[in-house]
């Protein structure tokens, strides 16, 4: 405690020392050092208080390490080295963007369920199940009364994945 003492002492010694004073004589100068010296010596020591206990706390073991980082793309399946699909005839459906295209209905015809598609030019056109709809080369899978069920796939950086997606039925409010 001395030590630190005579650390502290030293230390203003030293700054004041560096400070200077132009207009005080040495003789004052060293008054001041000696009385502030003085005054450190005789402060009441000070004692450390110790760290309070802190709780411990039970070890959680990470399981998750082997899951899907939450940083990648979900993909439901990669389908790699495969071309783009080809989608032959002359639907325009498939040149819209699913999110341009509305469900406005179904109808049963021949043993099937037919979904009533709206495109942005206000056309209704039929659509069956494997028929393409999209620009993401959605195939229809299932027709139910308040939905389409689509397979699309989507190209990645490893190839292609297929996800789901599905339009559903607009309710128009009168």
């Amino acid at each position: 405690m001395n030590r630190l003492k005579n650390l502290v002492g030293a230390g203003i010694v030293f700054s004041l020392l560096m400070e200077g004073c132009s207009s005080c004589s040495q003789r004052g100068v060293d008054k001041i050092l000696q009385e502030k010296v003085r005054v450190i010596q005789q402060a009441p020591i000070l004692t450390i208080v110790p760290l309070p206990n802190f709780p411990v706390y039970p070890i959680h073991v990470y399981a998750a390490g082997q899951e899907r980082s939450p940083f990648q793309a979900m993909m439901n399946t990669v389908v790699q080295d495969e071309a783009v699909p080809i989608i032959s005839g002359s639907d325009e459906l498939q040149y819209y963007p699913l999110s341009q295209l509305s469900m406005v209905g179904t109808m049963w015809q021949r043993g099937q369920y037919w979904a009533l598609i709206k495109t942005p030019s206000g056309v209704v056109q039929k659509a069956v199940v494997g028929q393409y709809l999209g620009t993401h080369y959605g195939k229809i899978i299932d027709i139910m009364p308040d939905k389409i069920i689509l397979q699309e796939k989507l190209p990645s950086n490893t190839g292609w994945y297929e996800r789901k997606a599905e339009l559903l039925l607009v309710k128009q409010v009168n």
